[in-house]
């Protein structure tokens, strides 16, 4: 995620996923009805993509292969808050809920309609953090290679005022 291609993709990626599965969610319900409705992993391509029927389950893996290479790399870094900047955990009460609850359409759209958010917020720190016309008034992006923490650049501001609105941005 040091990149700005490294926060589009998988931004991108969410986005698209949720969205797919928001889609067919509210299809399967209307379809199904209230008593035969049930939560699915993943949907597959049909029609005249049949060859890439199973490209979502393979995102899906490869995704989730990665993201937990990611934290296993950054360990001794795992917090799990409570508070507003951990919501990011909230997906995983959500996913308990479901398991609980396989015929909940309002559970199964919180979860969906929760990826695309994050993946919305991921393309839009990509480019409030990664493109210079972006970042928050008052603010600089500053460009280093720093081999303490593996950072890559940072944005820094000048006053309390330029703070405040680039964490207001960066939390919408």
């Amino acid at each position: 995620m040091g990149t700005f291609v490294g926060h589009l993709v998988p931004g991108l990626t969410l986005t698209l996923i949720g969205l797919w599965h928001t889609i067919n969610n509210i299809r399967a319900y209307c379809l199904k009805g209230s008593t035969k409705f049930t939560v699915r992993f993943w949907y597959p391509l049909h029609g005249h993509v049949s060859r890439f029927k199973h490209l979502e389950l393979i995102f899906i893996l490869a995704f989730s292969m990665l993201a937990i290479f990611m934290q296993i790399l950054d360990l001794p870094f795992i917090r799990f808050p409570f508070e507003l900047d951990g919501l990011e955990h909230a997906s995983i009460f959500v996913q308990l809920a479901i398991m609980f609850l396989p015929t909940s359409l309002p559970a199964v759209l919180v979860l969906s309609v929760y990826v695309v958010f994050q993946g919305c917020w991921f393309m839009n720190m990509g480019f409030m953090l990664w493109s210079p016309q972006f970042v928050p008034r008052g603010c600089i992006m500053q460009l280093a290679e720093s081999s303490g923490d593996n950072m890559h650049g940072a944005v820094t501001c000048f006053s309390h005022e330029a703070v405040i609105r680039a964490r207001a941005l960066a939390n919408l």
